[in-house]
C-alpha cells in the first residue's frame, strides 16, 4: 500500500548521498559591515555560517557540504570546519546567486541536494521537519518571519506554482531538489544569461519545465534572513 511504498522510498533515499549547497558569496552591502555577511555573529556570538553548518550536520550527518564564497573568502574559510568543500565565485561582484548555486552544484555529482542561502538563521525544527522522501520541496513561511519585502510563493494543491514578490506567503530560501528536477535545474543554471539571475527566477523556469515542488512549512520552524542591521536582533532570538 501507500505506506509500504513510502517506507521503501525513505530507505532508498537514505542510501543515496545528500549534498548541501550554501551560496554565501555576497558582501551584504545593506548591512554596512566591512565583513562578509556569513560571519555576522548571532545567538551565542556564533557566526551565521558556522551555526548553519552545526545544525545541518546534526540533522544530516552523512551529507556532503559545499559552500560558495566570494567577498573576503579567506576570512570565511578560516572559520569553517574540516571536511567542508569550498568553491570560489570569482565573479561574485558581477553575477548573482544563481551563478553561485551553479558553481556549488558543479563541484559535486549529486543526485539530490538541499540549497540553503548563506544569510539564513534558523532553528533545528526547520530541518527536522523536512521529509526528503516525498520529493522536491521548498520551505515556505506563512507567519511573516521572512519579512514583507522577501520573495513570496503561490501554492496550488500543496505545490509551489510560482515565486514572485508581493505575496503574503514567503519562500524561506531553502529548497530541496532531486533526480530529474536537479538535472534540469543544472541545465538551466548553465545558461550564461542566468548568471545574473536570482535563484527564485531559475526555480520559476524549473517549474515551467514541469517540476513539481511541494510547499513545506515545518512545524516549530523559526527562521529569518539577515539583510539589514535590525535583522540581527531577530536572528539572535532564534535558538
Amino acid at each position: 500500500g501507500p505506506q509500504a511504498r513510502l517506507r521503501r522510498r525513505r530507505a532508498e533515499m537514505g542510501q543515496q548521498p545528500l549534498d548541501v549547497i550554501i551560496p554565501a558569496a555576497g558582501c551584504g552591502r545593506r548591512m554596512r559591515s566591512p565583513n562578509p555577511k556569513s560571519l555576522i555573529e548571532v545567538a551565542g556570538g556564533r557566526a551565521i555560517i558556522t551555526r548553519q553548518l552545526d545544525l545541518l550536520a546534526s540533522v544530516f550527518p552523512q551529507a556532503r557540504f559545499t559552500i560558495v564564497l566570494g567577498y573576503q573568502y579567506e576570512s570565511v574559510v578560516k572559520r569553517l570546519p574540516a571536511g567542508v568543500r569550498v568553491v570560489l565565485n570569482e565573479t561574485h561582484h558581477d553575477t548573482n546567486v544563481a551563478r553561485s548555486i551553479e558553481l556549488g552544484l558543479l563541484a559535486t555529482p549529486c543526485e539530490r541536494a538541499i540549497i540553503v542561502y548563506g544569510d539564513l538563521v534558523f532553528n533545528k525544527a526547520t530541518l527536522t521537519g523536512l521529509d526528503l522522501s516525498r520529493g522536491s520541496l521548498a520551505v515556505v513561511d506563512t507567519r511573516g518571519q521572512m519579512g514583507p519585502a522577501e520573495v513570496g510563493v503561490t501554492i496550488v494543491n500543496g505545490r509551489v506554482t510560482a515565486f514572485e514578490y508581493g505575496l503574503t506567503t514567503k519562500w524561506a530560501q531553502i529548497v530541496y531538489l532531486e533526480r530529474k528536477d536537479l538535472v534540469v535545474f543544472r541545465r538551466l543554471l548553465s545558461s550564461p544569461v542566468r548568471r545574473r539571475h536570482f535563484g527564485y527566477e531559475v526555480l520559476n523556469d524549473l517549474i515551467d519545465e514541469g517540476a513539481k515542488i511541494s510547499a513545506v512549512e515545518p512545524e516549530g520552524m523559526r527562521i529569518t534572513d539577515v539583510d539589514v542591521v535590525r535583522d540581527v536582533e531577530t536572528a539572535c532570538s532564534i535558538c
